[in-house]
């Protein structure tokens, strides 16, 4: 089976946007699964003290950088990471077999979570 990996993150996928009269992160957008490349490793941009490595205490090794305490960026990866199913349920909709395969291993939050 080809490998999938969510790598191409970049920085014109991240913006600023205008929340309760703060400004805040955005989340992420445009950015697709990646076929031939095997599943992500790392990803395109770095974004913690351990480069651009895939993990839970990278994720959240900047919380501060993003005016957040870490109890928040704790609270908002596990909400990002609950929405493994939902993308799941969604390729489905669209995708069928080893397609759909690649798809869902593409949306794991096992990574991210680690």
């Amino acid at each position: 089976m080809v490998g999938v990996n969510v790598s191409d993150d970049h920085p014109r996928n991240h913006a600023v946007i205008w929340v309760g009269g703060k400004w805040r992160l955005s989340p992420m957008y445009d950015v697709l699964p990646m076929l031939d490349e095997g599943p992500a490793k790392a990803l395109a941009m770095s974004v913690g003290r351990e480069g651009s490595q895939v993990s839970r205490s990278n994720l959240l090794s900047h919380h501060a950088h993003f005016a957040l305490a870490r109890d928040q960026a704790e609270q908002l990866l596990e909400e990002v990471a609950g929405w493994e199913q939902e993308l799941k349920d969604h390729y489905a909709q669209f995708l069928s077999g080893a397609d759909l395969d690649m798809a869902c291993d593409a949306a794991s939050s096992a990574l991210m979570m680690r």
